[in-house]
C-alpha cells in the first residue's frame, strides 16, 4: 500500500476510536432501558442491545482492536439468548450485563 492509503486508513481508525465512547454510551443507555422496572421487559430493546454489541464486535475487529472485539463478542453471546427470548431476563442478570460493560469500558480506555 502506498503512503497516502496508509494515512487514510490511520485517519479512519483514529475517527473510529474517537467515537468509541459514544458507542459505549449508547450500549449503556439501551442496557439500562432493558432493566427499567417501570415497564414490562422490552425484548425489542434487548435485540437492539444485541445488535449494538454485535456491530461493535465486528467493527472493532475490522480496525484491529482485538481485545475490544473479543470482549464485545463475549457480551454479544451473553445477550443473544435473552434477545431471542430463549432465556427469561430477570433483575439478577443486571450485574452480569454491567460486568460486560465494565470490560468494554476498560478495553476502550486501554486503546
Amino acid at each position: 500500500m502506498d503512503e497516502k492509503t496508509l494515512n487514510q486508513i490511520a485517519e479512519l481508525r483514529a475517527a473510529y476510536v474517537a467515537d468509541l465512547p459514544s458507542k459505549l454510551d449508547k450500549i449503556v443507555e439501551v442496557a439500562q432501558q432493558s432493566f427499567d422496572s417501570s415497564r414490562d421487559r422490552d425484548y425489542d430493546t434487548l435485540f437492539t442491545l444485541y445488535r449494538l454489541v454485535h456491530n461493535l464486535a465486528g467493527s472493532s475487529g475490522m480496525h484491529g482492536l482485538v481485545e475490544l472485539s473479543d470482549r464485545a463478542r463475549a457480551f454479544e453471546l451473553f445477550v443473544q439468548p435473552f434477545a431471542e427470548r430463549k432465556i427469561e431476563l430477570d433483575d439478577n442478570e443486571q450485574y452480569r450485563f454491567y460486568g460486560h460493560i465494565d470490560r468494554l469500558r476498560e478495553s476502550i480506555k486501554n486503546i
